[in-house]
């Protein structure tokens, strides 16, 4: 499939953009931060303006908070360079699942002092990690905090997984790409910058309800795929494919071409659905979970704001070239033929 061809598919999202009015001034001061911190020290790191990012995730946060979430979003990026994506054992599963061991503890316990790892980067980045995890326990309710810590969690679990099948010299199949992509991407995390950055909680018996966990995942899979549609290019030059949903689509068969435009068509339908499953969550919600359920569109919407401008999807210092519209786009797919979210349509009232 030639590249040109993938920039002519768009993306279909109704969600009116929002951002933070101090987002260049949250990203300068978080910027700042890093350098200091020896984490953003390459062109990649220093123009990616993970401010604006957060501040369109969170356009109603605090302006204390907003620091702190992009904070830890630089010490995040630096991370996934360093360790998962593109580091010096990247391709070595069983050095990386050593230190994810100890990252873990760096954010249970941020005041244990941790082994070096050997790499200068690398423990620049989780002395970073501690000085976050530290400054979120002083300022968070408990109980974003443990969400915190269950979101990085989870995000080492899927990263890792990816490291594994890097080794190997395999690709994700699209099943696995379903359950195990939005981990890898590190979604609920993003979810829960937004709570630290705005001040909110949504208690566990909505959160745990059957159509907000599937608004919740529809959010996760939409942030999913569109970040694997921006990095495409970048990942396929690289040769960094192992979990991208058109790599995945690839795995069944089909040629890039049609499983790019399969993708495209699987977001474009899940956006549809997500429209249609907030509209019913609304009705009748309590002020948290309609809060939240503005959060997940910000989160949707900003994703894909930010990543239209973002640097980190690059190629050759040429921006990704897609576009956003507002009205729906066809698909031929069937819910049926995806049986790990099938389960979002039957929710459909």
């Amino acid at each position: 499939m030639a590249f040109a061809e993938f920039d002519d598919f768009c993306f279909y999202c109704p969600i009116e953009p929002a951002v933070h009015p101090k987002a260049a001034q949250v990203d300068e001061a978080a910027r700042r931060w890093a350098r200091a911190m020896g984490i953003c020290t390459g062109t990649r790191q220093d123009n990616s303006d993970y401010g604006q990012m957060v501040c369109r995730w969170a356009p109603d946060g605090d302006r204390e908070m907003l620091d702190l979430a992009t904070r830890h979003a630089y010490v995040t990026f630096a991370l996934d360079d360093l360790l998962f994506d593109s580091g010096p054992i990247c391709r070595s599963p069983d050095h990386v699942s050593l230190l994810v061991g100890r990252l873990v503890r760096s954010l249970a316990s941020p005041e244990a002092e941790p082994l070096p790892s050997g790499f200068p980067g690398l423990d620049r980045a989780v002395a970073a990690q501690r000085a976050c995890a530290a400054e979120i326990r002083a300022k968070c309710r408990p109980d974003t905090v443990r969400r915190w810590i269950d979101s990085m969690v989870e995000w080492y679990v899927g990263a890792l997984s990816v490291v594994a099948h890097r080794q190997m010299g395999k690709v994700l199949g699209f099943r696995d790409y379903l359950n195990l992509g939005y981990m890898d991407r590190a979604i609920r995390y993003c979810v829960v910058v937004i709570q630290i950055a705005e001040g909110t909680v949504l208690p566990n018996a909505e959160l745990e309800s059957p159509l907000v966990r599937a608004v919740t995942e529809a959010a996760y899979l939409l942030v999913t795929v569109d970040s694997d549609l921006y990095s495409y290019k970048k990942e396929a030059l690289e040769g960094t494919l192992e979990m991208n949903v058109v790599s995945a689509l690839m795995q069944e068969g089909h040629p890039a071409g049609y499983a790019a435009r399969k993708a495209f068509e699987l977001r474009n339908m899940v956006m549809a659905l997500f429209m249609q499953l907030i509209r019913q969550a609304r009705a009748g919600a309590s002020v948290e979970l309609t809060r939240y359920l503005v959060q997940l569109e910000h989160l949707v919407r900003g994703n894909l704001d930010w990543g239209l401008r973002s640097p980190r999807y690059d190629v050759n210092g040429d921006p990704v070239a897609f576009r956003v519209v507002a009205a729906p786009q066809p698909h031929h797919l069937v819910p049926s033929a995806l049986p790990e979210i099938a389960w979002w349509w039957e929710l459909i009232a």
